[in-house]
């Protein structure tokens, strides 16, 4: 089980299920059962396009979510709504926790810990991603640029005649 707050400050939780992976295959398009069933390269796809597809993984909640969503009358956008930055990530989380408790429990210890070893070098990987970006955006000589921009495009030569 994982559990996360929305927007609203109203809080979820995901229990993993049969029931929930067959939502989230005809829901959410993604055929999570490689998950756990340990077809590597299908389980490598699965697990890539869940941690590295935000929108999708918004709809992998949902799905999970529906009975709760529906019993409180919350459509599919209206459940976008409330999942802002940090509640995306929070509800990720919840569902990679419910998922980290349904492979350990399907299928073994060794199989839960890939699951988290594939979320932290997300994370690391993200980190080291926007880490990089930042240090070459501060490198960047502003009044330099411009400089050497318009030195390239404005020439004080005078034209050659027509003639």
């Amino acid at each position: 089980m994982g559990t996360f707050k929305d927007t609203t400050g109203r809080e979820w939780t995901i229990t993993l299920t049969i029931g929930a992976l067959k939502r989230i295959r005809s829901v959410a398009g993604l055929d999570l059962m490689p998950l756990f069933g340990g077809q590597d390269k299908q389980e490598s796809e699965a697990v890539r396009t869940l941690l590295l597809d935000p929108m999708r993984m918004a709809d992998v909640v949902y799905a999970a979510l529906k009975p709760q969503l529906d019993e409180a009358q919350i459509d599919d956008e209206a459940f976008g709504e409330l999942l802002a930055g940090p509640v995306l990530a929070a509800a990720a989380e919840a569902f990679l926790d419910a998922a980290t408790v349904f492979i350990g429990a399907t299928q073994g210890d060794a199989a839960a810990g890939f699951l988290r070893v594939a979320t932290t070098k997300r994370d690391e990987a993200r980190k080291t991603a926007w880490n990089q970006a930042a240090m070459k955006l501060a490198a960047i000589d502003v009044g330099e640029r411009v400089k050497r921009e318009m030195d390239g495009k404005l020439s004080t030569a005078r034209p050659d005649s027509s003639a």
